[in-house]
């Protein structure tokens, strides 16, 4: 290899850490494209797990308050069998 063909890597690193920086000094920027956008995704990903969770509570709810009719019922049904 001769001195002439030798090639420093040194400014492809460069230019590599350089737009590494740039995309952390975008995502860290709050008025930046790409930090809205990740803020976005995030942002929606926690609703749909809200929105998971609170579904699962109605059904929960529903399930308990279909049981505590079913036990008011058979509630009423003892009493008025033993009162007659």
């Amino acid at each position: 290899m001769s001195a002439s063909s030798y090639r420093d890597p040194r400014p492809q690193l460069d230019t590599k850490a350089r737009a590494v920086r740039s995309e952390a000094a975008d995502f860290a920027d709050p008025f930046s494209e790409k930090y809205r956008e990740i803020m976005k995704e995030q942002w929606q990903a926690k609703l749909l797990c809200l929105q998971g969770w609170i579904c699962e509570l109605l059904i929960k709810n529903q399930q308990l308050r279909m049981a505590l009719m079913e036990i008011k019922s058979r509630e009423t049904e003892d009493k008025s069998g033993r009162s007659t």
